[in-house]
């Protein structure tokens, strides 16, 4: 573990302070993230910290200019990891992101959300609930303008509304109206 962890930071030093070319540090990143999907646990928790790392230490142009990047990646894998470890260090990495990012990035990845939300599988609605949560805990006041709370509010209405629905989405929305309803009161303390 500790040999991952200091190959990670020197990786993660190498990638700060090198003069790289934007094809060169595309290159590396795209690895960073395909080793989001590395088969043994240990070896996704160390490509999530990576991950993270990149996102909390890179200067935020790059961030934004990449944040797709990151984006996908960690949707994918968040969907598919069967481990709750590695969901849980997913969700934080998606937490830094979001809290990082610009509202015009962050309403661009939350239209993605929304568009995989209006799919009919069932896999991507939980995901995209998923999402939804993380949006309300680590932005609220995004989540609390006009805009964004209608459509927020409308897709939720709509899992629930659904008798066709599977459960666990249904029950997923109901959970995220209720987070929002805290983060909601929270805000307004």
């Amino acid at each position: 573990k500790s040999l991952r962890e200091e190959s990670g930071a020197v990786f993660l030093s190498y990638l700060i302070y090198s003069p790289l070319s934007e094809d060169r540090m595309d290159q590396h990143m795209k690895q960073v993230v395909l080793n989001l999907a590395y088969e043994r646990t240990e070896g996704r928790l160390s490509a999530i910290g990576l991950t993270t790392a990149l996102i909390e230490k890179f200067p935020l142009p790059v961030v934004e200019q990449r944040s797709q990047l990151f984006f996908i990646p960690l949707t994918l894998q968040l969907a598919n990891d069967d481990s709750k470890e590695c969901r849980e260090a997913i969700t934080t990495c998606f937490g830094k992101l979001l809290k990082r990012i610009s509202t015009e990035v962050l309403q661009s990845l939350f239209i993605y959300t929304e568009r995989w939300s209006q799919g009919t599988d069932s896999a991507l609605q939980r995901m995209s609930l998923h999402l939804f949560r993380i949006f309300v805990d680590e932005h609220p006041d995004f989540v609390r303008r006009a805009v964004t709370a209608r459509k927020l509010l409308d897709r939720v209405e709509a899992f629930i509304a659904d008798e066709s629905g599977e459960w666990e989405v249904v029950y997923l929305a109901i959970v995220l109206a209720d987070q929002r309803q805290e983060a909601l009161k929270t805000q307004q303390m």
